[in-house]
């Protein structure tokens, strides 16, 4: 058996898809929670090779970068490499939220840049005292929902051309790019970056839902991360 340890931050983030892969993988793994007041401090000693979070560590192998490491979870629990055109079609979807998701934090970053200047090449402010990271908080929140509200009509653009049962986005089972969708779903509820994904996402939401609702480890999962009150960034915390 595998020794797998998985070291991230204590919110949703980059790290709440890939714990929920091995949930529903029955994979056994260690959660190094990395405390985000000492962060930069102390993540010299985390051993990242891009100083970056999440980082997973398989039998002393580490791995790094997000979509790497929750393609390797999704395929040891078996949501990933049965079927390449299946891969393929899930990888649309997947994509197309990435894009969405990139663009609107480089169009954050270059909207707010004038009233809060960051340190060059990061996302941390130049003042990162607690008080202008509360105000910027708030003005990420405005600007974030409306952003998203613009963007993630693509999501059901993209659905409508994969999906033939509604429980699911391909096919008649469970794949990786459903769990993405657990995703944009926990993070629609967050305070900071929530937005109106069942009025401009509507097939998208449903979908998400129904997984949500119909798999019971799924809805496990969710239940509980909501009622931790646990953020989905470190938005007004880390930075």
């Amino acid at each position: 058996m595998s020794k797998i340890q998985l070291k991230y931050f204590d919110w949703y983030g980059r790290g709440g898809t890939i714990k929920l892969l091995f949930k529903l993988g029955n994979i056994d793994f260690e959660d190094v929670i990395v405390g985000f007041d000492t962060w930069n401090e102390k993540k010299e000693s985390y051993g990242l090779p891009l100083d970056q979070l999440p980082v997973l560590v398989v039998d002393g192998i580490t791995l790094c970068q997000t979509t790497a490491i929750e393609r390797f979870a999704a395929t040891k629990a078996g949501l990933l490499g049965k079927c390449a055109l299946t891969d393929a079609k899930g990888d649309m979807l997947f994509e197309t939220i990435s894009d969405v998701r990139k663009k609107i934090s480089v169009g954050l970053v270059g909207k707010l840049a004038a009233e809060f200047p960051t340190e060059p090449g990061t996302f941390y402010l130049k003042d990162n005292t607690q008080e202008n990271k509360d105000r910027r908080a708030a003005a990420m929140r405005e600007n974030y929902k409306k952003m998203m509200n613009e963007k993630c009509q693509a999501f059901d653009k993209i659905l409508k051309m994969i999906q033939t049962n509604k429980d699911f986005c391909i096919g008649n089972e469970l794949t990786f790019v459903d769990i993405q969708l657990v995703s944009l779903y926990i993070f629609s509820k967050d305070v900071n970056v929530g937005h109106d994904f069942e009025k401009v996402s509507p097939l998208t939401f449903k979908t998400a839902m129904n997984i949500i609702n119909k798999n019971p480890k799924i809805k496990e999962f969710v239940d509980e991360f909501q009622a931790s009150g646990k953020p989905c960034t470190g938005l007004g915390k880390l930075y």
